[in-house]
């Protein structure tokens, strides 16, 4: 009797300890049509995803969970890598959080910590910057009806950097990572506008005190930005930065053969992993990378090249992995026909083309990285020119731009079957093969199967081997 008492105390005692270290969420989240809230935790400088909540029909939520760790937490809805929609709070055992999200930020409501009050209070003091680098295409981050650009961007940038405000709780871990977090978010959002589409990008000469005194080197001399919610692509959209920056021209970009092209773009990113001052933080952008190649052969070419900056195991574990998954994918899926109009309105179809090889370009007059494939791409179209492949690029540029696609075609001379989607992502051959980002590449074979849907870049000699093989079949 004595033995079954302690017992019961002691799993009380255990449950009672269990119970404190749960953190509960509560609120409503007016935005959008999402159906459930996701609460992420950060793992080197990527959203992982910890707990979910449906939302009710009235729009509110309540769920729990016990913190792993004290540190920042990210809730939000939507695709996990999207920094749209999403808010950093800061958890320990037993913290508990309450909020109202409506159509163009959030508030606190109910009892909150000290922590999450001036996470808010920040929030609150660069939502406007926000609105211009991260939502520029909404409302919100509109000037004169047109999206923000520099001109507008650049004195509110310079303002905020200056804030001398002391965001300081007592609680010396949240201080620390918090003063790191709000130099990372000021970052964040001017290489966002630098990085997105706008009507008007500036010059370095343009750059005020705060970009110039935040390059790519200035945040990357120690692993900071892997605590960071979005340090993963934030180190991503730097190294893109620094890149374009390093890129030579069109003009002066070799023109042939294509592995002169390839060493280019190695000579162009071991400069950029130069500026990476960490080494952790070089690994991280190798792997960054290598989660874009599709092919078994861009591995080999990317770990013999890079494999010293691979310094981790965790590191390495992942890279395989991934090679793994392209080694064991199918080699055919299912095609989905598509369709796009060229520049006389005249209506063509994926299946248009039995007995040939198409390879279809995905891409917008607006993406750059698209551009940049265009003399690779014109070069294998005059390469396979009287053989049974078909070059067919289709854009994504929107409705309203039509007319801007057309004379860009004209302008460059472009060659191959060029076709116009529109409507963005929301296009048909978008929605068909869930594709996210450009430029994207797809292949059949002559019997109309896809053959990949994630096919090489044109200026990858990979690309090359894979047509002559499927023109022998």
């Amino acid at each position: 009797m004595r033995k079954n008492l302690l017992f019961l105390v002691l799993l009380l005692t255990v449950s009672s300890a269990h119970a404190t270290n749960l953190s509960f969420i509560t609120g409503t989240w007016n935005r959008g049509t999402e159906r459930e809230v996701t609460l992420y935790s950060i793992v080197l400088g990527r959203t992982e995803r910890v707990a979910a909540c449906p939302l009710t029909d009235d729009r509110t939520f309540r769920f729990s969970f016990e913190p792993v760790h004290e540190g920042f937490y990210v809730m939000g809805t939507g695709t996990p890598k999207s920094d749209q929609d999403k808010y950093l709070f800061y958890f320990q055992p037993g913290d508990s959080l309450s909020l109202a999200v409506n159509d163009s930020t959030y508030v606190l409501t109910g009892d909150n910590t000290v922590e999450n009050q001036m996470l808010t209070r920040w929030h609150d003091e660069v939502l406007p910057l926000e609105w211009k680098s991260v939502y520029f295409r909404t409302k919100y981050g509109r000037v004169d009806g047109l999206p923000s650009i520099y001109i507008d961007f650049f004195p509110l940038l310079e303002q905020k950097a200056a804030l001398t405000e002391a965001y300081v709780t007592g609680n010396e871990t949240f201080d620390r990572l918090f003063a790191r977090f709000r130099t990372y978010d000021l970052t964040r959002y001017a290489w966002t506008l630098l990085a997105t589409p706008r009507m008007s990008h500036p010059t370095t000469k343009d750059y005020p005190e705060f970009l110039r005194t935040h390059r790519l080197e200035d945040i990357t001399y120690d692993t900071g930005l892997m605590h960071y919610p979005f340090g993963s692509s934030l180190l991503q959209r730097g190294a893109y930065l620094r890149e374009s920056s390093l890129r030579k021209t069109v003009a002066e970009q070799p023109q042939t053969p294509d592995d002169e092209w390839s060493e280019y773009n190695h000579e162009l990113g071991k400069k950029v992993l130069e500026a990476v001052k960490n080494d952790t933080l070089k690994g991280e952008l190798i792997f960054a990378v290598a989660e874009k190649l599709k092919t078994i052969d861009e591995y080999f070419v990317l770990i013999t090249r890079y494999s010293e900056y691979v310094v981790t195991d965790d590191q390495k574990q992942r890279i395989g992995d991934l090679m793994k998954a392209v080694v064991q994918a199918p080699v055919t899926m299912e095609t989905i026909d598509f369709s796009g109009t060229d520049i006389d309105d005249f209506v063509y179809h994926l299946n248009d083309f039995p007995g040939k090889v198409v390879l279809v370009d995905v891409w917008a007059t607006w993406c750059v990285p698209c551009r940049r494939e265009i003399p690779a791409l014109q070069r294998l179209i005059e390469k396979y020119r009287d053989q049974d492949v078909v070059f067919m690029s289709i854009s994504l540029d929107e409705v309203k731009d039509r007319q801007k696609w057309k004379n860009f075609v004209k302008k460059e001379a472009l060659n191959g079957l060029q076709l116009f989607g529109g409507n963005g992502f929301r296009s048909e051959v978008a929605q068909a093969y869930q594709i996210r980002s450009i430029p994207h590449f797809l292949l059949f074979d002559k019997k109309g199967q896809l053959v990949t849907a994630n096919a090489p870049r044109p200026s990858s000699p990979t690309l090359t081997k894979m047509l002559d093989d499927l023109l022998k079949k």
